[in-house]
């Protein structure tokens, strides 16, 4: 019994794993590839005007426009703050890279994006319920450090509602533990816990795209 337990629970890990990786690496019309022009310029730490991203999404202004309120922030001048997950806009999830301070609209994003971007990150975040304080350092080949080393993170398999930060960013945490994570998705439908290891193993689905 314990064995088909511990296959049961391998199995539904194994297809909440698919469900995020085809969720995550689909979202949107454009190749990941044409996201990741407008993040590399948001790496700079400064917002982006409609004419440059328009440029860099390789459309035209009113088009880019409706990408960026599907996918992305507007500051108070109408200028690109936030696109695709990474953001000047502080989170929880703060993104250092060559000196500036960005921010990741979930925990997979920092995770994922380092690959992406082909950079190295230093991320800093707070467990939401035991409020303890998460550092990690992921380049594009690894994860190079974890404190504490018990950290995991909560997954979803499907989006919450058409909204990307509330569908499905605002559902994916760092946890100093799964004891945190347990009671934190405790109720939540189509929710898990993987470790950030699983997690940085699916950077592919991005990096895949990259032109980097």
């Amino acid at each position: 019994m314990a064995n088909q337990a511990s296959r049961i629970m391998k199995n539904n890990k194994q297809d909440l794993i698919k469900s995020f990786s085809d969720l995550f690496g689909s979202l949107g019309e454009m190749d990941w590839a044409i996201y990741i022009n407008v993040q590399q310029e948001l790496l700079k730490g400064t917002p982006l005007d409609m004419e440059h991203v328009s440029s860099l999404l390789s459309v035209p202004i009113s088009e880019a426009i409706q990408v960026v309120k599907q996918f992305g922030e507007f500051d108070a001048e109408g200028r690109v703050v936030g696109f695709a997950g990474l953001s000047i806009v502080p989170t929880n999830h703060k993104f250092e890279v060559n000196g500036k301070t960005l921010y990741t609209w979930c925990a997979a994003d920092a995770l994922l994006f380092p690959a992406a971007l082909n950079v190295t990150a230093h991320i800093f975040s707070t467990d939401p319920i035991s409020q303890e304080k998460i550092e990690l350092t992921v380049s594009p080949d690894a994860i190079e450090k974890v404190s504490p080393g018990s950290t995991v993170a909560s997954i979803v398999g499907a989006m919450k509602s058409c909204n990307i930060r509330s569908g499905l960013c605002d559902r994916v945490h760092f946890f100093t533990s799964e004891k945190t994570a347990k009671e934190w998705i405790n109720g939540k439908e189509n929710a898990g816990i993987l470790t950030v290891e699983e997690i940085f193993e699916l950077r592919g689905i991005l990096a895949s795209s990259s032109c980097c």
